[in-house]
């Protein structure tokens, strides 16, 4: 069982999941196969998330 102290903070993975989506902006990485990138595919909804929340409030209108 972990604890939440264990877990990364959410700044860290969505930082994390940035750095993948921005990787395979400029092709593939060495785990993507014919199928698809595992990594990518967990990462971009965290990716997406994060950048609607950023713009939200950035746009003080959509509040």
């Amino acid at each position: 069982m972990t604890s939440m102290y264990d877990e990364p903070a959410l700044a860290e993975v969505e930082q994390a999941a940035a750095v993948i989506v921005a990787r395979h902006r400029d092709g593939h990485c060495d785990g993507c196969c014919s199928d698809g990138c595992p990594e990518l595919a967990r990462a971009r909804p965290v990716h997406a998330r994060a950048e609607r929340r950023r713009l939200d409030a950035a746009d003080p209108a959509s509040q």
